[in-house]
């Protein structure tokens, strides 16, 4: 199967390197499942400038077709897409120091059904010193 991923961070800053490392984490684990191959996220981007859509609007089966077809004319049939949002929420400590934790959300949709599922987990940021 192949899957095609396109990200979204829905948080309040700018993450760098930290997003980045997510990528490379979700990557690393479709890498090592046996199920699925992933587009290169160059050719995503390539192919969503080419069809001027953006990722939500995948979701409409025309827009789909469209962008599916690019994919596949540079040799990459898609199977599936990946959608991947990164939410944040701040807590304030006692100490006056706020907390942020993350929340990566992983959809998978079939693009032959529509048929959808989701995973979420949370992630841990580092502090930097």
């Amino acid at each position: 199967m192949h899957a095609c991923r396109k990200d979204t961070n829905k948080t309040n800053e700018d993450l760098g390197d930290f997003l980045e490392h997510i990528f490379n984490l979700i990557d690393t684990s479709i890498e090592f499942s046996s199920q699925y191959r992933s587009i290169s996220r160059r050719f995503v981007q390539a192919a969503l400038r080419e069809s001027r859509l953006r990722p939500d609007e995948l979701l409409f089966p025309k827009h789909r077709r469209q962008f599916i077809k690019i994919l596949e004319a540079q040799g990459n049939p898609v199977d599936f897409l990946l959608f991947s949002r990164l939410t944040s929420g701040t807590t304030p400590r006692r100490d006056g120091v706020k907390h942020r934790s993350y929340i990566l959300t992983l959809e998978l949709v079939d693009v032959k059904t529509g048929d959808s599922d989701k995973e979420s987990t949370r992630i841990r940021k580092a502090d930097a010193r």
